[in-house]
């Protein structure tokens, strides 16, 4: 009996699988939801139902991320229970449907779950590589509008299409209810293309460069590691590959996240030797501003001062910082700490609750436990005014939280990033294509160092000027557009998560009071 239930599971999941970047093709995602509202509409029982869609979007969760399992198995801890937390939508759209009826139902569910992605961008189990507006990453023409919507708007688009293909399904294919998951499907697209059509770059054109200094993060770049290339030699084939490619018209020079993993004390950074060498190196550089990723840390004392601290006799009470630093000849250093933590990597989700997972922390070749982070965006700025935003890592997967950074001045994106923990996989390529997202949601230049991985630009309408290859040493420069643009989701960042948390509310609300209604009667 749940042969063909089951089958339209596997056929769901593969739908969601292949339409991901960066090889999927995303108009297979206007199709991937309709087999599990079918199942909704057929399965009687509960936990059967339950079941189906648990199955799919796990398939779903595995086959597009499998490669966080090449960093370590808990992995499928994470699968699991990221299926679970997507998986929540579907039960409270049933619980709508049974005790109001379906066009409620209907109209519930995209706020259900785009309430979902909106939480899961906000808390401390955040893992949103697969909120569906990402899906179009390789395909920016398709999605101009993103600079009013962000990647929600996205998630709304491909929600909307799959309920009005399910309706036509319901109302056995009459030719009366064909035509709106075409108009649904098309209107978005002609919009953006003629966004696209009209859209030129603006602002000042910038010359900038980037490194990709290709040192193995597990066998060579730290000092536990096997074959650590020493600091020193480090610093050397930064310095080496930045001559082969900036001029004298290069402002913004981008080396990648903690390029210098030396430890360094916050208060006595003047004094580390491999900042002093930096410094030397820009003496005579006085128009170039260096972007680097370093860890850092700042000790407290006897009293812990935030609830990231850590604690060794001896030494006291500490934060460590996965830091943006940047200096320029004659001004003063400016730092940032990375604030998007990775969730069992650099942050333990919810300790204070959750501490027998303390040992299940993730090493990804690095530093790993509990990170420090600031509140503030931190625009790092260049002297002659113009501000980049030190995107560290996948936080510019968060488009809200980039959004913080225009809003305080910043004119272009730097991404320092580090993309070699899960080898020649689809993950190091998706993460490069998300960039795209946060380029035509803020409508700025996207400058990309990793140190292995992918390094490279992107202009403001999303699309690929110049990259690197996987896995190859090499220095980059371009010249990109820095600006003052403003878009409307710059200005109000995720209000289509707010908006859609609250409905959720209330139509959750609605239906839980018409149960007890009924449980009264």
């Amino acid at each position: 009996m749940l042969t063909r239930p089951l089958m339209l599971a596997l056929i769901s999941g593969i739908l969601f699988w292949i339409s991901w970047p960066v090889n999927g093709l995303p108009v297979f995602i206007f199709l991937a939801f309709v087999p599990l509202l079918i199942i909704e509409d057929r399965v009687s029982g509960g936990w059967k139902f339950f079941f189906l869609v648990y199955l799919a979007i796990l398939i779903w969760n595995v086959l597009t991320t499998w490669w966080v399992y090449n960093s370590t198995p808990v992995a499928l801890v994470a699968f699991s229970a990221n299926a679970l937390l997507q998986s929540t939508s579907f039960i409270a759209y049933r619980l709508t449907k049974k005790y109001t009826n379906q066009w409620t139902a209907v109209l519930a569910f995209p706020c259900y779950w785009i309430a979902f992605e909106y939480v899961h961008l906000s808390w401390e189990l955040s893992w949103p590589w697969l909120t569906l507006g990402n899906v179009f990453a390789t395909f920016p023409g398709l999605i101009q509008w993103y600079e009013y919507t962000g990647v929600l708007g996205g998630s709304l688009w491909i929600l909307v299409v799959n309920l009005s293909f399910f309706l036509f399904y319901k109302s056995n294919f009459r030719k009366a209810s064909s035509t709106w998951p075409s108009l649904f499907f098309l209107i978005p697209i002609i919009i953006s293309l003629l966004i696209g059509f009209g859209n030129s770059e603006e602002g000042e054109k910038v010359e900038v460069a980037v490194i990709q200094p290709n040192i193995d993060p597990y066998t060579q770049k730290f000092e536990d590691s096997e074959n650590f290339i020493p600091f020193e030699d480090q610093l050397k084939t930064f310095f080496i590959l930045s001559d082969s490619v900036i001029s004298e018209k290069t402002r913004f020079l981008l080396w990648p996240e903690t390029a210098i993993d030396d430890q360094i004390e916050e208060n006595q950074i003047a004094a580390n030797e491999y900042i002093g060498k930096i410094r030397q190196y820009l003496e005579d550089k006085p128009n170039l501003l260096l972007i680097t990723g370093l860890t850092t840390f700042t000790r407290y004392g006897d009293q812990a001062k935030t609830s990231s601290a850590r604690y060794y006799e001896g030494f006291g009470y500490y934060d460590v910082f996965n830091t943006a630093f940047s200096y320029q000849e004659g001004q003063d250093p400016m730092l940032y700490h990375k604030s998007k933590l990775v969730p069992g990597v650099e942050i333990m989700p919810y300790k204070d609750y959750l501490f027998f997972l303390g040992s299940l922390a993730i090493d990804l070749g690095g530093t790993s436990g509990g990170f420090g982070s600031q509140k503030e965006r931190t625009v790092l700025r260049h002297s002659n005014g113009l501000g980049l935003a030190p995107s560290i890592c996948y936080e510019s997967i968060y488009g809200d939280f980039m959004s913080k950074y225009i809003r305080n001045g910043a004119n272009a994106i730097g991404i320092i990033t580090n993309d070699a923990w899960w080898g020649d996989t689809p993950g190091y390529k998706q993460h490069m294509a998300y960039a795209s997202l946060r380029a035509i949601e803020l409508r700025k230049s996207i400058i990309r160092s990793a140190n292995t991985g992918i390094s490279g630009f992107i202009d403001t309408n999303g699309r690929v000027i110049s990259r690197s290859d996987y896995w190859v040493r090499t220095a980059m420069r371009q010249e990109v557009y820095f600006n003052d643009v403003l878009t409307f989701y710059a200005k109000h960042g995720d209000y289509l998560g707010r908006i859609a948390a609250f409905l959720a509310l209330a139509f959750l609300f609605s239906a839980i009071t018409r149960l007890i209604t009924r449980k009264k009667q």
